[in-house]
């Protein structure tokens, strides 16, 4: 589905994943996949988002080009495995209409803790946070 976002979005994403790169470090989790030269997916848990409470790690950019085939599923499996070799809890936020999305993280021990609507993504939706305790 798409969701119009447009440039606000995009730029707000560029922003973000610049922010990050400048302070990324071994505390970090950047997962991407390719097929081939093809973008596949990617999963970054940012594990010191200045915007997230002591100790808890941000899970941030994780799509996938081709919903449906497991990818998300393998590389959500994966950054679980990080999170609990690390006992950190760990949120995530998005939005409503993603029900996909939402059933995968729930089966990661994800909960809603709060939903808003809100225009942090240019535009009016109902934004969403998970979270999951460490394990």
């Amino acid at each position: 589905m798409h969701w119009s976002f447009g440039v606000y979005f995009e730029a707000k994403v560029a922003a973000e994943c610049a922010g990050f790169m400048e302070r990324a470090g071994a505390e970090d989790l950047i997962l991407s996949a390719w097929e081939g030269d093809c973008f596949a997916g990617s999963l970054i848990v940012d594990g010191h988002d200045p915007e997230a409470a002591g100790g808890e790690a941000h899970l941030r950019w994780f799509i996938v080009a081709r919903p449906g085939g497991g990818l998300g599923a393998r590389m959500m499996t994966e950054a679980m495995a990080w999170l609990d070799a690390r006992r950190m809890p760990c949120f995530l936020k998005t939005f409503r209409g993603l029900d996909a999305a939402r059933a995968l993280y729930e089966r990661h021990g994800f909960a809603l803790t709060e939903e808003t609507e809100a225009e942090t993504w240019g535009t009016t939706v109902s934004e969403q946070r998970f979270e999951r305790s460490a394990r």
